[in-house]
């Protein structure tokens, strides 16, 4: 893992995050966007500039203009190769069993984590990509 993606309207949660990625000895890029808009819009500029995708986007569920699901349904306009490189794990509070099976459903997510995650969620992450996108 290089680079993350986290994009959560809390910024505790983002900080927790960020804290638990450098507790468990990883050393990435992480920037952080407050909704699914947001982070559409740093995907779409960095393909535009060049930069290189986040290996993994900790994607929370709920959160103003967009959410989680708004966001995911968006990101299908984003291109195939963008996508295919992008480890998408849904990190909420949400404890609701439909939540959950959803997530789990859609093509794009990874794996539904409950937050905030701990050194051992990281671990997990990061095995996932190690592994790669589906």
């Amino acid at each position: 893992m290089k680079y993350i993606l986290l994009v959560d309207d809390s910024e505790i949660t983002n900080r927790v995050h960020t804290l638990m990625f450098r507790k468990a000895g990883y050393d990435v890029q992480i920037e952080t966007a407050y909704d699914g808009l947001e982070a559409l819009e740093i995907l779409r500029a960095g393909l535009e500039q060049g930069q290189p995708c986040p290996d993994v986007l900790l994607l929370d569920l709920n959160m103003p203009r967009m959410n989680g699901f708004e966001f995911l349904d968006a990101y299908q306009t984003v291109p195939e190769a963008l996508r295919a490189a992008i480890v998408i794990v849904m990190v909420t509070s949400s404890l609701l069993p439909h939540d959950k099976e959803r997530a789990e459903r859609h093509p794009d997510v990874q794996a539904f984590k409950i937050k905030p995650l701990d050194v051992d969620g990281v671990h997990e992450i990061n095995a996932l990509v190690e592994q790669g996108p589906r």
